[in-house]
């Protein structure tokens, strides 16, 4: 008996010990609350009768922090609505349930932001998406019921579903995810969502802006043509002139990634998709120190920045291409994009293309050849493709670390052949142009002041033309180009916030470019041979400072310098740059900015292909010699007023240039003689914007400049314009949105290029030149407009599509874009002198049907 009473007494007291390990006694829950806010540095609040008199079992060995307020809410009764990563609010538990409906918008620009995520925040199955109003709605949801609101780009907010019961239909507005010292000076900078930082920086939102004149698809070169002192003389997209900047001096990026080719169909469209491009930031002067290797503009593209929170998919389709893409999260951390477009000459020839064709082709060896195949014995034939690319990776480790891993590629391909039945002779001309890049990034948060990103990649480019000419298949005529450019790229950079009006940055950047070029030319009829073959690499140290002050709006300054060393120059630069904002009075701004560039890479100009009449510029390295290390120095004074719903942006600049050649500058079709020289930029431009109500904008700029080349041993070494030199342009555009309706209408106006005009032929038959770029064109206008219509094909407002129509040069003018002379001689060998003109796009429809779901 004692045995037995020993050991009930033994399992009694071993009970007791095992239970205590698992749990403690009942606690009120406000002590619980209070013990959870010291261990894990959180916050809550609460009414007291919420909590009074509730009691909850704490577990002795602990628990993360969400397991434990999730046994919270379910042993106690109560709703914990997680505020921010430290404040947390308690509600009573209701099953009562409501429907809501709401309005999502840009708390900036009061814009829509349509297909923001609408979702329960422990049950993301249920939600919803806005529609082209930002409107959403959502029923039989509990009252308590935590909603989460998002958008690419924008803060995630949380709400009750109470917050939207008490108001009929809230209007729920979103922040961007900007830098702690960033502010948007203007937010509806030309169109909505395109906006204008303190830095100067003008940011492009190509996903969530109107539709432009002319462009039924936000093709992001094109776009950005419509930002004052950014302008095209020849009409391409690729073919961007930054404040009289070639567009070879432009730096422009992918995701980081830098590229040496960016449009297809030699220049015509964008090479991005605008589908996926979350954001593009351009910049016409003081770019950030961060950016090197230019002497004009900045233009950075940007992709998706963060996890998606479930997934979308688009396709669609217009008369030059055929698109689709894909965003898929994998998991709560990682997320993935696809995206790939096609041309669609392989299969459909449109009035779109054949109109680009032919302006693209025109007096090319392409387009002699067409008027020779109008002949029963000749037969041509064009297949002409393009193709491009995009994937990104993501990956959000946690709060303070995050790592892409991206890729594109560029792809372009010419196949013309011309045969000669009755002589039996064959010309064939290829081309490809092939551009594809690689890169990763890793941006860290080490604390609330320090960061880093760091970024990695390596970008190829590589163009090959081979052209022959074969009489019964013996080659007699033989050219060969080949230019390849290797770039491998690393940048650490370390952001400090010395306080909230301050910060400092400083970081390293390695850069290795390898460019390699080999023409080949041979003619057994006239026995000639020619050879030119270059083979160059360089390697890039930069050290980078810079320093920003920001005291509210008042005063604003970012400073820095890079000193970079150039291995194959053996030269040490020093680029300062500079950019200051004061503002004088409540609506009115000014500012400055002085910089210091170098740039060793550029395009020249090749006389190999030059009967071939397409790409006919090469890559190449500065060698001190020949092509000598390209120097800018650019200062700049500007003003900004905005007053209600107007908008004033005025802007002075003035840039000279050293080491430019005869090569790259365009201008010399008379003499292959390499000339060096400078180049003197002055101008100003001007934008003046009314937004009169959310649904009607209408901007107005105007842009005033002069480039002046001077070359030694050249010209009676006088300056003379350059050849891409618009004196003066005027745009005026309109936006129109009604309901799901976006509509634009714009029209340009540029004076006419300038052009050499000649006397007549020497002795020698060569080109006798009164003097150059003495003369212009007629003045180049046209007027454009778009239209595009949103739509849904389900109740629930999950799938949307999209139509538009736009027209270019609606009133059909013949502007000449450039004008050039010739010899060409007759069967007696006589020589004439022939005058022979380009001419831009006539009359072009283009349509575009989108769905996304």
């Amino acid at each position: 008996m004692r045995n037995c009473f020993f050991f009930l007494v033994v399992l009694f007291v071993a009970s007791s010990v095992f239970t205590q390990n698992k749990v403690k006694k009942k606690n009120l829950l406000k002590t619980v609350l209070t013990n959870i806010e010291s261990k894990h540095n959180v916050k809550f609040s609460y009414a007291e009768e919420t909590i009074n008199n509730k009691y909850f079992e704490l577990p002795i060995n602990g628990e993360n922090l969400e397991d434990l307020l999730q046994s919270i809410e379910k042993k106690v009764g109560v709703y914990i609505n997680k505020i921010n990563e430290r404040y947390y609010s308690i509600v009573k538990y209701t099953s009562k349930k409501i429907n809501i409906c709401g309005y999502i918008k840009d708390s900036l620009t009061n814009y829509s932001l349509e297909q923001a995520t609408i979702v329960l925040k422990n049950k993301q199955s249920i939600g919803t998406t806005t529609d082209s109003n930002g409107f959403f709605k959502l029923k039989k949801i509990r009252i308590n019921d935590t909603l989460q609101v998002s958008f690419a780009g924008y803060k995630t907010i949380l709400m009750l579903g109470n917050d939207f019961y008490k108001k009929k239909c809230l209007e729920v507005k979103l922040k961007e995810k900007l830098n702690v010292l960033d502010e948007v000076i203007i937010a509806n900078y030309l169109s909505t969502n395109t906006i204008k930082n303190d830095d100067g920086s003008i940011v492009m939102r190509p996903k969530k802006r109107g539709v432009l004149p002319g462009l039924t698809e936000s093709d992001v070169l094109l776009s950005t043509q419509q930002i004052p002192g950014i302008q095209s003389p020849v009409e391409t997209a690729a073919g961007i002139h930054i404040r009289g900047g070639t567009p070879d001096q432009n730096l422009i990026l992918f995701d980081g990634i830098k590229l040496y080719n960016t449009a297809h169909f030699f220049g015509s469209i964008s090479a991005f998709n605008p589908n996926i491009i979350d954001k593009v930031t351009v910049y016409k002067n003081a770019s950030n120190i961060k950016y090197g290797n230019h002497i004009a503009g900045v233009i950075s593209m940007n992709s998706m920045d963060e996890v998606p929170q479930k997934q979308s998919t688009g396709f669609g389709v217009n008369m030059t291409a055929i698109d689709a893409f894909t965003t898929i999260p994998l998991t709560k951390k990682i997320g993935i994009q696809l995206s790939i477009r096609s041309s669609l000459s392989d299969f459909l020839k449109t009035p779109t293309m054949n109109n680009i064709s032919t302006k693209v082709f025109q007096n090319t060896s392409i387009s002699k050849g067409n008027l020779l195949a109008e002949q029963p014995y000749v037969e041509a034939k064009n297949d002409f493709s393009f193709l491009d690319m995009n994937t990104k990776f993501l990956y959000q480790l946690n709060e303070k670390n995050k790592i892409t891993l991206q890729q594109i590629l560029i792809h372009n391909s010419l196949d013309y052949r011309l045969q000669n039945f009755k002589i039996n002779d064959i010309r064939s001309d290829k081309l490809k142009i092939k551009n594809y890049g690689f890169g990763a990034t890793w941006n860290s948060k080490w604390n609330t002041s320090w960061k880093h990103n760091l970024n990695v990649y390596h970008a190829k480019y590589t163009l090959g033309y081979q052209r022959e000419k074969n009489r019964a298949k013996t080659i007699y005529d033989y050219t060969n180009k080949d230019n390849t450019v290797n770039e491998l790229s690393f940048d650490f950079l370390i952001t400090k916030e010395l306080n909230k009006k301050s910060s400092f940055l400083i970081g390293y950047q390695y850069a290795f470019s390898n460019i390699f070029f080999n023409l080949e030319k041979k003619n057994t009829v006239v026995f000639s041979e020619s050879k030119n073959k270059n083979d160059g690499s360089i390697n890039s140290h930069s050290i980078l400072t810079g320093y920003k002050y920001k005291n509210k709006d008042f005063f604003i300054v970012d400073m820095g310098v890079r000193t970079t060393y150039l291995s194959s120059l053996n030269k040490v630069v020093a680029e300062p740059r500079l950019y200051t904002q004061l503002k004088i009075a409540p609506n009115f701004w000014l500012n400055a900015s002085a910089e210091l560039k170098q740039q060793y890479t550029s395009k020249i100009v090749e006389f190999f292909t030059s009967d071939f009449g397409l790409e006919n510029k090469l890559w190449a390295l500065s060698d001190n010699e020949e092509i000598p290390l390209l120097q800018s120095k650019q200062f700049t004074f500007g003003s900004i007023f905005k007053y209600k719903k107007w908008v004033v942006d005025f802007g002075m600049y003035y840039k000279s240039i050293n080491g430019i050649t005869s090569l790259s500058s365009g201008f010399n079709n008379y003499s292959k003689t390499v000339f060096n020289g400078s180049a003197l930029i002055r101008g100003f431009d001007l934008l003046v914007r009314k937004k009169w109500s959310n649904r009607l904008n209408t901007w107005f700029s105007y842009n005033l400049g002069n480039t002046a080349l001077t070359f030694d041993g050249f010209n009676s070494n006088q300056s003379f314009n350059g050849g891409f030199n618009i004196s003066n342009s005027l745009y005026i555009a309109q936006q129109i949105k009604l309901s799901s309706w976006d509509l634009s209408l714009g029209w340009t106006y540029k004076a006419g290029l300038p052009f050499s005009s000649l006397i007549n032929l020497n002795p020698n038959n060569g080109l006798e030149i009164e003097k150059y770029n003495n003369s212009n064109l007629p003045a180049y206008h046209r007027l454009d407009a778009s239209a595009t219509y949103n739509f849904f094909w389900d109740k629930k407002n999950k799938i949307i599509s999209k139509v538009g129509i736009s027209f270019l040069n609606i009133y059909n003018r013949k502007n000449i874009l450039k004008r050039t002379s010739e010899v060409s001689y007759d069967d007696a060998f006589k020589a004439t002198l022939n005058t022979i003109d380009t001419y831009s796009l006539s009359f072009t429809p283009n349509i575009i049907f989108r769905v996304e779901f």
